[in-house]
């Protein structure tokens, strides 16, 4: 049965009182441990190969080792590793399955299985049934683009009164939780799932799952695993035979690094991180995600508007004001004490003057303080007003027309109207250069009196860039006269 989902990677456990290993030339002890680090070299696949554990691998299914490094937002599994090297797999048939030597395991205990993945987008999850109909079924599925989780699980069924239970598939199944930091794909994430076995008087073996230390929880689990009190973090198995782990597998596509099976405890160091968001033109510095080394440590971040004629126009930690940050143009902000999960927003704008025009344009189109006489009382203002090469068309029209306020051969005008071959050619000037190349309308009337007699003609027709323009307008027969108009619409880019 397959789902369509949008992000996946996929772990299972499965738990079984016996299991066939025949297909298996080699398996794995417990505790389990494997970084792909060395002897396994770049390039080497991990199905079937004995430096790697008792990896086995449906036709089709690939799992090979490949050199990258990352920083996560917690502790590594095995923290004592390189961490230069990575599992890259895809099972889009089946499953990957490691299977462990059930001589060598012990019964009634936890178990517990710690990770790193790195999921990556797909359209669905391919859960065979031997995944779907196993005791325990457990699969993470990455952040379906909103910084949601989905698990599937296998669900009970309460068959008759020998109180025998067995594991169903159900809509219930899959499940979603809001997890914090939001999981995004090809994001590294700590995936880490405890196992329990052991035997409270309940007889209930059962599950619990963390993501970079963040219990998931939902309507179908418990508050412990005296299965009390539901909405909680742990999930019962879907047997109440006093089982053991047996077999790990993946399915799906994606990366995994530091695969860590155990009877104890892993220890696992959330590190603070600060996302860093910025909008408009400018930089800060560091940026993206932000991974510090310990709760309480410090940062600095080096804020630059890149120009004179921008500006840091708001900047929020945590959606906290920096008041003092606003209207800068470089500014440094020392952020101490970093704990936990924080945000960093900040948007850059342009200056303007009052009637819309940017600073930056004004002075690449040659307008500057030589152009302002002395006791004028805001500059840019003067400046945007004028028409200073005395062509008819004020900074304002220049700005909108994309034209040079300095050149009075630069403005927008039509400058001949011909025929050829019985259509209209029309001439016009432009911009020049490839500076503001703005795209132009044409229209069409033979009734100038009625506003709505004007016929839309080619839009979206760019420049020349020499200042001169060409268009051939082909018009119908009975529209006599003719009048033409053009217009344009304003793209003003400001340089990066």
């Amino acid at each position: 049965m397959k789902r369509f989902l949008t992000t996946y990677v996929g772990v299972a456990i499965l738990a079984w009182a016996q299991m066939a290993s025949a297909q298996f030339t080699n398996l794995a002890s417990l505790p389990f441990t494997n970084s792909y680090e060395f002897p396994l070299l770049v390039g080497d696949s991990i199905l079937a190969n004995t430096n790697a554990g008792a990896w086995s691998g449906v036709e089709g299914s690939s799992a090979y080792v490949t050199n990258v490094s990352y920083s996560p937002s917690t502790s590594y599994p095995l923290p004592g590793e390189t961490h230069s090297n990575i599992v890259v797999f895809a099972s889009d048939v089946g499953e990957i399955v490691n299977a462990f030597d059930t001589n060598a395991t012990v019964f009634f205990q936890k178990i517990w299985v710690d990770t790193m993945v790195q999921p990556v987008f797909s359209e669905e999850l391919p859960l065979s049934e031997s995944i779907t109909n196993a005791p325990l079924s457990i699969c993470f599925l990455s952040s379906n683009g909103f910084g949601y989780v989905s698990i599937y699980h296998g669900s009970l069924d309460y068959v008759d009164s020998t109180r025998e239970w067995e594991s169903v598939q159900s809509d219930s199944n899959f499940w979603s939780t809001f997890a914090s930091p939001q999981i995004v794909s090809s994001q590294w994430v700590r995936l880490s799932i405890t196992l329990s076995y052991i035997n409270y008087g309940y007889g209930r073996p059962c599950f619990s799952v963390k993501i970079n230390g963040i219990a998931l929880t939902n309507e179908f689990g418990f508050t412990d695993d005296t299965f009390v009190t539901k909405g909680g973090s742990w999930f019962r198995c879907a047997t109440d035979s006093k089982l053991m782990l047996t077999e790990l597998s993946i399915a799906g596509t994606g990366g995994l690094d530091d695969l860590l099976v155990s009877d104890t405890e892993p220890v696992l160091t959330v590190y603070p991180t600060i996302f860093v968001q910025a909008f408009g033109l400018g930089s800060i510095t560091p940026s993206g995600t932000v991974i510090l080394p310990a709760d309480g440590a410090s940062t600095n971040f080096e804020i630059d508007a890149l120009s004179m004629y921008r500006y840091i126009q708001s900047l929020k930690t945590n959606n906290a004001t920096v008041a003092d940050a606003w209207d800068q143009q470089t500014y440094t902000l020392s952020w101490s004490n970093v704990v936990g999960n924080n945000t960093l927003d900040i948007n850059f704008a342009e200056r303007l003057s009052s009637n819309g025009i940017p600073y930056e344009w004004l002075a690449a189109n040659g307008l500057g303080t030589n152009d302002v006489h002395a006791g004028v009382s805001n500059q840019w203002n003067y400046l945007a007003a004028g028409d200073w090469d005395l062509d008819g068309m004020t900074t304002f029209e220049e700005w909108i027309a994309g034209t040079q306020p300095k050149d009075s051969n630069s403005l927008l005008r039509i400058i001949s109207e011909s025929m050829s071959n019985g259509v209209p050619v029309i001439k016009w000037l432009s911009s020049t250069g490839t500076l503001n190349n703005m795209p132009y309308t044409f229209e069409v009337s033979s009734n100038l009196v009625n506003p709505a007699a004007w016929i839309l003609l080619p839009t979206n027709v760019a420049a020349s860039g020499t200042g001169t323009n060409t268009l051939l307008a082909p018009v119908a027969p009975e529209m006599t006269p003719a009048f033409f108009r053009v217009t344009v619409t304003n793209t003003y880019t400001p340089a990066p």
